[in-house]
């Protein structure tokens, strides 16, 4: 009954705006009810096709405000997609040691600590597989001895997560030797993310960048992997680290930059619409989203086309819109861009005939479509 009210409130309440749902979790593992904070991101319908990454916050008692807070105001800029935020409460900080509780001698997770990790990947995870409409991408982020704690599930051959926050981690024995063996020889893709403070205890200080060296020993094109080092008390560095990690492991999500622009796009003497595909394979890779291309990135190749003079590449950029935009002017205007600049005025102005009776998209609209034909009617004289 649980899930099935879980699922009610998601399908009806969910359809337009960004929710947070509250509720206890009654755990058959641990013997007790854990809190659950839930972030529904703007739009989430359950009956669409639209998949969103999961995040799954520990210590949510504290964390979950500041990955919230930045993750709602970032996707709003594009900055990374929307995502649901799923952040697990301590019951109070005297207990909140016993959930990340290892043996010291084998750095693994002991009594109520393998509890907790079973509790997490046996029952929590499963739940929020059937009542959301998950990507692939399954990140896991933690602070200080939860940090310590989600290195434990890349110690099973095919973790259940495959990005990791680690936020001034209390480093278990043998994690710097288990951690970066499994990164360097694992054929799948993943994120790590590491950071320290100044401020941190001494262990930390010392472990973290020990960590760092370990990782980048064996160096594997298969992982994503961010070191920061930060100024200030162990608890005030989480604040920027959110943003850091999470700008790392979505640099390739982001729209098209003016900095890729000018060092990766516009140098280009060819292949510009094969760049865009490449991208987007990319964003599919590693990050397990399927994204329709956005306007401004194809309004970014067409300006590279224009500046190069490359305008027989505006006839393949044009099969590429008209797959991705149907229903729009694009395809048809890339077309009249490239039928125009190769001399073939008559066919150019079919095609921005045919673009004025398409739907609009961005700025292009039927007035600048008119412009357009007037333009190409001026060269042919009618």
């Amino acid at each position: 009954m649980k899930r099935i009210l879980l699922l009610i409130l998601i399908t009806t309440s969910l359809l337009s705006s960004a929710q947070i749902i509250e509720q206890e979790f009654d755990s058959q593992i641990l013997g007790e009810k854990r809190g659950l904070k839930m972030y529904i991101p703007p739009g989430y319908n359950q009956k669409d096709d639209k998949e969103y990454p999961l995040l799954l916050v520990l210590d949510g008692n504290y964390l979950f405000d500041p990955f919230h807070g930045i993750v709602s105001y970032s996707s709003y800029w594009e900055e990374v997609p929307d995502m649901v935020i799923v952040a697990v409460n301590y019951i109070d900080k005297k207990a909140r040691a016993r959930d990340y509780e290892y043996d010291e001698m084998t750095g693994l997770p002991y009594e109520f600590g393998l509890k907790y990790y079973e509790f997490l990947e046996v029952e929590l995870l499963p739940y929020l597989e059937e009542n959301f409409k998950l990507a692939t991408l399954r990140m896991i982020a933690g602070h200080k001895e939860s940090a310590g704690f989600i290195n434990f599930f890349m110690y099973k051959e095919n973790p259940v997560f495959n990005a990791y926050f680690c936020f001034s981690p209390e480093l278990p024995e043998f994690t710097e030797e288990r951690v970066p063996d499994f990164l360097s020889r694992t054929n799948k893709r993943y994120f790590y993310y590491l950071s320290y403070s100044s401020s941190d205890s001494q262990k930390t200080r010392k472990k973290a960048p020990l960590l760092d060296e370990k990782i980048n020993e064996k160096p594997n094109p298969l992982l994503t992997y961010k070191f920061s080092k930060f100024t200030g008390t162990e608890y005030s560095t989480v604040i920027p680290a959110i943003p850091d990690a999470l700008s790392s492991l979505y640099a390739s999500y982001q729209p098209i930059s003016l900095e890729e622009f000018r060092k990766s796009i516009v140098t280009m003497q060819s292949d510009y619409t094969d760049y865009l595909v490449e991208k987007y394979k990319t964003i599919y890779e590693l990050l397990g989203m399927k994204m329709r291309i956005r306007y401004n990135d194809f309004k970014a190749i067409e300006v590279a086309i224009i500046k190069n003079g490359a305008y027989e590449e505006f006839e393949t950029l044009s099969k590429l819109a008209t797959e991705e935009h149907p229903k729009t002017m694009l395809g048809s205007y890339y077309m009249g861009l490239y039928y125009y600049n190769i001399g073939e005025s008559k066919k150019a102005l079919k095609e921005y005939q045919k673009a004025f009776t398409m739907e609009n998209i961005g700025d292009l609209n039927k007035e600048m479509m008119m412009d357009k034909m007037d333009v190409v009617k001026g060269d042919l004289g009618y």
